[in-house]
């Protein structure tokens, strides 16, 4: 542990001192006669009144990390218990909830008094926001230094994906921008393992510098980029690692739209976090529009037959490396190694189906040090350089700290799951089902519109993960489930993913998620070979449209974003046009318009481009067979089995009734 926590006695505030690492006094606690001690930790309930560690003395003008070391003492509810962090006087940077689970996880939390500040100490709350308790302890503050001229930024204008030139590239320039206001002069250079191969230097004009080099006869291998910029204040470096690599018999790329395409043909992913991989579910699955499934993976020969039943039914497969590669252990590096040369073998390198990785499941959040998700990241990259890695990370924390994680990635996004709401998954002001394109604005904002974004969103109920109620805890109507798909798409989510459909016990609700997959597949023309446009105007606030333009034609995707219904609304398009619902066709009215709590109305002038995938042709053997709907039928015979025997009343809602 870095901090001595010394308990004093007092009759009315309980205060201990907490010691930083070089042994000065960080603060006292204040535990307003409500928490407690457990020995050395402190135990912080969940009440009204906040423990507050008061007299943390800070100076103006200076960025601060507070470490702290946090672990759920009761649990008290279906998902963890509720940590948020507060000051007085407020300082510059949101102290958003942290999810606190069992056990003893390290944590920090970021925070900049302001230059201007007119006080030298702060007091800090420490408040539990759901009803069960946490242990604090490991209490220590780090100052972070000023970096100078932060803004300043070196950018690849091309290759603009990966830093990895490809055989089937066209431009094969190297191209780099740098800018940075104030920067007065730049050294650079482009070099091989041995040598520079292209220097430059000079003046830095209006802030900006562009580098270019033609880079189509340099031989395959690692190549780096270079630049120095020096300012008054000081200077900075930039060094980009940049590869030109073999042709290969697959090559999974972005497009500057930040789509995928599989071998030049255009891939827009409907995927599902899923193990149920007998081909009959696949089968099912595909025919309704799923095209992509996260794949576990037990053994090394568990993988070639699931590809090919993937690869018959036209699904892509993106590999799940942490489930067994070590990536969570601290010694593990040597044994992902071996373990990712053991399971992904050269047969699966080369097979069509397998899409690409992902790296690992809420990295930060689970407290994986970046240094090692770097570490891993760049050694599937060197052995795989055909396709994506993929971090998901958690609704939580702040953009900055995201964003050394993203850079670990070739793809990035989040899981969201808000239904019912409130919902304590979110961690924004907004815990409605509209928090669902606040997170994908936020998340392309993490990777600075640069990569793609994909969100996984809800394939199930919360109370499908136990016994809690599916009262309290509903499945997404059929509204909101498609408003929470569109809400993604429409602000930036380069696919649509759900979290483990097979845990859900609705047969509604499936049939809820298969619609709207079929849906999403429709789109997908339009969605990748269309040009999103500025949403158009609306008399109502609580009515968002999305637009699209495509073959002279204009889509528009409408959305309530309330629970509330919305009546007599208009939109404006920026052109005129005669539109008509998809796909029913039928003649709509946009001076006039009714919406449902969080529905969606999708309209057009024209005809949709046909969808970026065909599904798969229909099996004699498995058509009509109703394979997820008997499923559900049998695995609730069983839970209501399972009560008899225990002798157990059935809790409402927990068996649906399926016809």
């Amino acid at each position: 542990m870095k901090n001595a926590i010394a308990i004093i006695a007092c009759l009315l505030l309980a205060v201990v001192c907490v010691r930083a690492d070089n042994g000065s006094a960080l603060g006292t606690w204040d535990l307003m006669g409500v928490h407690d001690f457990q020995g050395n930790l402190v135990h912080v309930k969940g009440v009204t009144h906040p423990a507050w560690l008061r007299g943390v003395k800070v100076k103006p003008g200076t960025r601060y990390r507070l470490h702290y070391t946090a672990g759920s003492q009761d649990q008290a509810t279906v998902f963890f218990e509720n940590l948020q962090i507060n000051t007085e006087p407020r300082v510059d940077g949101l102290f958003l909830i942290q999810d606190i689970r069992k056990g003893a996880v390290p944590a920090f939390q970021n925070f900049s008094v302001p230059a201007d500040a007119k006080y030298e100490t702060i007091d800090i709350s420490f408040e539990v926001k759901s009803k069960g308790s946490i242990m604090l302890d490991d209490l220590w503050l780090e100052e972070v230094p000023e970096v100078p001229y932060e803004d300043w930024a070196l950018e690849m204008v091309n290759p603009f994906y990966r830093n990895t030139i490809y055989a089937s590239d066209e431009n094969k320039h190297i191209t780099a921008k740098f800018t940075g206001a104030e920067a007065t002069e730049y050294t650079a250079s482009l070099s091989d393992e041995y040598k520079a191969i292209q220097e430059w230097s000079g003046d830095v004009e209006n802030g900006e510098v562009i580098l270019d080099f033609d880079a189509s006869a340099l031989p395959y291998g690692e190549y780096v980029l270079a630049l120095k910029a020096i300012g008054p204040k000081g200077e900075r470096a930039f060094r980009k690692k940049i590869s030109i690599v073999l042709p290969n018999k697959i090559e999974v790329k972005m497009m500057p739209n930040k789509y995928f395409t599989f071998n030049g043909k255009p891939f827009y992913p409907v995927f599902w976090f899923f193990e149920m991989v007998e081909e009959k579910y696949l089968y099912e699955a595909a025919r309704n529009g799923v095209n992509c499934c996260i794949m576990g993976f037990n053994s090394p020969g568990y993988m070639k037959p699931e590809l090919d039943r993937f690869h018959k039914y036209g699904i892509k497969g993106v590999m799940y490396l942490e489930q067994k590669l070590h990536i969570r252990k601290a010694d593990g590096f040597k044994g992902f190694q071996e373990k990712l040369r053991e399971f992904v073998t050269p047969e699966i390198l080369n097979h069509p189906a397998l899409l690409g990785y992902l790296l690992s499941d809420e990295p930060f959040w689970g407290g994986i040090p970046v240094e090692r998700v770097r570490q891993y990241y760049e050694e599937v990259k060197k052995y795989d350089p055909y396709r994506p890695v993929w971090i998901n990370a958690a609704p939580r924390n702040e953009i900055p700290d995201h964003r050394p994680y993203a850079e670990c990635a070739d793809l990035y996004g989040c899981d969201i799951y808000p239904v019912p709401y409130p919902s304590s998954h979110s961690n924004l002001e907004d815990r409605s089902p509209s928090c669902v394109g606040e997170y994908t604005k936020r998340f392309n904002e993490i990777v600075c519109g640069k990569k793609p974004i994909w969100m996984v969103l809800q394939g199930n109920s919360w109370s499908d993960y136990g016994p809690a109620p599916a009262e309290i805890y509903p499945h997404p109507t059929y509204d909101e489930e498609r408003f929470m798909t569109f809400d993604a798409i429409t602000y930036g989510s380069h696919g649509y993913g759900l979290y483990l459909p097979e845990a859900n016990r609705s047969w509604k609700f499936q049939q809820t998620i298969f619609a709207v997959a079929r849906e999403v597949h429709q789109l997908s023309g339009l969605l990748i070979y269309g040009q999103q446009l500025p949403d158009a105007l609306t008399s109502n606030p609580a009515i968002r449209c999305a637009l699209y333009e495509h073959d002279g034609h204009i889509f528009g995707i409408a959305m309530n974003k309330t629970n509330e219904p919305q009546a007599d609304v208009k939109i404006e398009l920026p052109v005129a046009a005669t539109v008509q619902t998809i796909p029913a066709g039928e003649p709509l009215d946009l001076n006039k318009l009714q919406f449902k709590k969080y529905e969606s109305i999708v309209f057009g002038s024209g005809e949709l481009p046909p969808p970026v995938w065909e599904l798969p042709q229909i099996s004699e053997e498995f058509e009509g067979k109703e394979i997820f709907k008997n499923w559900m039928i049998r695995k609730a015979k069983e839970r209501k089995e399972a009560y008899e025997k225990a002798n157990m009343p059935i809790p409402a809602g927990a068996i649906e009734e399926i016809e």
